[in-house]
């Protein structure tokens, strides 16, 4: 038997919390990533209209914080960028 991942879920207080997923209206994927109590919170990945992957890190309370990749639309990594709070060091 094979378990489906869930995705998009709100607790009790109807807040987002664990992985979600965000689609364009043609059905490609542009986002995903974790949430904790309706804020953005860990891994996230975002991607071209090409399914190529744009760029990739962490945040803490919905900010921006540590490492975080971009990449082309060939999916070639092209900038590394630190952050801090939201803000880029």
């Amino acid at each position: 038997m094979r378990s489906l991942k869930k995705v998009n879920k709100v607790n009790k207080r109807g807040l987002r919390v664990g992985l979600w997923e965000f689609y364009d209206v043609d059905g490609r994927m542009w986002c995903k990533g974790m949430y904790k109590n309706d804020l953005m919170d860990g891994y996230w990945e975002y991607y071209h209209d090409n399914g190529k992957l744009l760029s990739r890190g962490n945040y803490v309370k919905s900010l921006r914080d540590g490492y975080w990749q971009e990449f082309n639309r060939r999916g070639v990594l092209s900038h590394i960028r630190e952050y801090k709070d939201g803000s880029k060091i």
